[in-house]
């Protein structure tokens, strides 16, 4: 008997990541203007009721806009928010696009 695994759509691999939840290798807890560890992929966090951070290049956590996701570079948005892309690249929602951001908070 062969059998088939059925996912209901929306929870299909390669759905899109809503919500900062399920953004791979956020840093939980993160302090405001507390220390970081600068990287180029991977650097938001998260504290402990879900506000979005980005550790700058200076080397501590700011406030970022609310991180909606995983969302692909270049493609349309709307709004004031971030988003982190597949390869970990930190993102800002510009002029309607998801456009690379090294130290997010304008």
């Amino acid at each position: 008997m062969i059998t088939a695994a059925i996912t209901p759509a929306g929870i299909a691999s390669g759905s899109p990541c809503d919500g900062a939840a399920c953004v791979p290798n956020v840093t939980q807890n993160a302090v405001p203007n507390g220390p970081c560890l600068p990287r180029s992929r991977y650097d938001f966090g998260v504290d402990p009721v879900g506000n979005a951070f980005i550790c700058l290049s200076a080397g501590s956590w700011v406030a970022a806009p609310p991180l909606v996701g995983v969302r692909t570079l270049g493609s349309r948005c709307s709004g004031q928010l971030s988003a982190q892309s597949p390869d970990g690249i930190a993102m800002l929602c510009e002029d309607g696009v998801w456009s690379w951001g090294p130290d997010i908070p304008r």
